[in-house]
């Protein structure tokens, strides 16, 4: 059998009695029997405090017991480290993503508010011809009626009907 096929024979087997679930709880090296004859199994969870991605499956030769504590301790901060550079890996490209997204947002937004200004511009010059066009059409009559008052002053009037010229006039002044 192939090496992949003795590790999956394994893994089943120690997930069929329950020492996979185990070696989840632990964050520490976990042995155990091997299908193999004078072997241990070796089980040790990659996972960091914030994510878990999945475990490391070793064979150690002899009685796993005779294993020291200094080497489990390196075992575990080696496991420990893959996980974190998983981890440190994984928020990277979650970061890109991101940062991806947010350049398509202002992107867009950036597009959004180019159309608005367009509009606020169009709406701003219509309402600057309009203004001037009813402009023009109340100060042409006005310009008459003031030129016409302007002819009536200067002629004899009676003191009633200056008075309104008068007033007329000085309307115009403001």
């Amino acid at each position: 059998a192939s090496l992949r096929e003795e590790f999956e024979k394994e893994l089943h087997k120690q997930i069929a009695e329950e020492f996979f679930s185990y070696a989840l709880y632990e964050n520490r090296c976990v042995f155990g029997a091997s299908t193999l004859e004078g072997k241990h199994t070796l089980l040790h969870v990659m996972t960091t405090p914030w994510r878990s991605f999945g475990m490391f499956l070793g064979r150690l030769p002899g009685d796993a017991e005779s294993l020291p504590h200094l080497r489990q301790a390196t075992v575990t901060l080696a496991i420990v480290s893959v996980a974190k550079t998983l981890e440190s890996s994984q928020l990277f490209q979650e970061n890109r993503r991101y940062s991806e997204h947010l350049e398509e947002l202002v992107a867009e937004r950036t597009k959004d508010l180019e159309v608005s200004r367009a509009a606020a511009v169009r709406a701003s010059e219509a309402k600057s011809r309009f203004l001037a066009m009813v402009s023009h059409e109340h100060r042409t009559p006005l310009n008459g009626i003031l030129g016409m008052a302007q002819l009536l002053h200067d002629t004899s009037l009676t003191g009633e009907q200056r008075k309104y010229i008068d007033l007329i006039m000085s309307s115009s002044e403001l």
